[in-house]
């Protein structure tokens, strides 16, 4: 039978070496310093990257500059915050151990060990693979199986949003959208797309947003999303557009807004040094 067990209890594998921390009652073999060598590897590959296509600036489009240099500056951002990441990661990878052993019942146990000794060196890929085959089986089950199957997909999304594949990030979390639209899954699929470059794609889930706050959300859910819509506009020289959506006829206080807006700024400030370098 496919489908997670309605025990939600957790054990730990007897196959992992524990070494690191308990999240829970979720032991994660990750350390500290493996997490800062990960984290260093990473910042190196996306540094190189930039640099590649900085050089080749000729043949280089806006969207691949934007998207390398988002991958920098999440990496840099993680280095500078190491120890605030390091315990999400920890909480991370034990819930991916978690989602594993809900599924532990119709998982292959070689895989499934082997994906949990991964996990404990920071390595999520052989779980993205089970995922990944979960989703599918789920998809292709005949009962009702959306709710479950757009979990997976996010849970997919988040794995490559943290891997910095943001291309394959906002794939997952577009089908996750498709299947159960929530504020979480457009505001993720919102951000990834941005991250992508794919611009069209972001405005989409960004109205799409806002049409779910103005709908069922909270005042901060509402500012959120006008916000990101704004920005959206704003950067494909829509400015007047943009502008008009920062004084909407809702009655939304100012430090409502103000409140979301430093992740905002940050993020206005990375495209900002992309249009600077091309001379915009």
């Amino acid at each position: 039978m496919l489908g997670p067990k309605t025990d939600n209890s957790v054990t730990d594998s007897q196959d992992v070496n524990q070494v690191g921390h308990n999240s829970g009652t979720m032991n994660i073999g990750l350390t500290f310093e493996q997490h800062e060598r990960n984290v260093r590897e990473l910042l190196a590959k996306s540094e190189a990257l930039y640099e590649r296509l900085l050089e080749a600036k000729d043949r280089t489009s806006r969207a691949e500059l934007a998207e390398a240099l988002a991958q920098r500056d999440a990496a840099l951002e993680i280095l500078a915050n190491l120890q605030e990441n390091y315990e999400k990661t920890l909480a991370d990878l034990s819930d991916l151990k978690a989602i594993l052993l809900r599924y532990d019942n119709v998982l292959d146990r070689t895989k499934h060990a082997a994906a949990d000794a991964a996990l404990d060196r920071g390595d999520r890929t052989l779980a993205r693979a089970l995922l990944t085959e979960l989703s599918a089986k789920a998809r292709a089950r005949r009962e009702d199986n959306t709710k479950e199957e757009a979990e997976l997909e996010f849970k997919l999304g988040e794995i490559a949003a943290t891997e910095m594949r943001w291309h394959d990030a906002a794939a997952h979390f577009a089908v996750a959208v498709k299947l159960n639209p929530t504020f979480d899954t457009l505001l993720r699929a919102h951000e990834t797309a941005w991250l992508a470059a794919d611009y069209p794609a972001a405005l989409r889930f960004a109205e799409g947003l806002v049409n779910w706050a103005n709908t069922q959300g909270t005042r901060e859910q509402i500012a959120t999303a006008l916000l990101n819509q704004a920005w959206t506009i704003f950067f494909q020289d829509r400015d007047e557009d943009a502008d008009g959506l920062l004084r909407p006829k809702i009655d939304i206080s100012e430090a409502t807004f103000a409140a979301t807006l430093p992740c905002y700024t940050q993020r206005l400030g990375r495209i900002a040094v992309v249009m600077h370098r091309q001379g915009r």
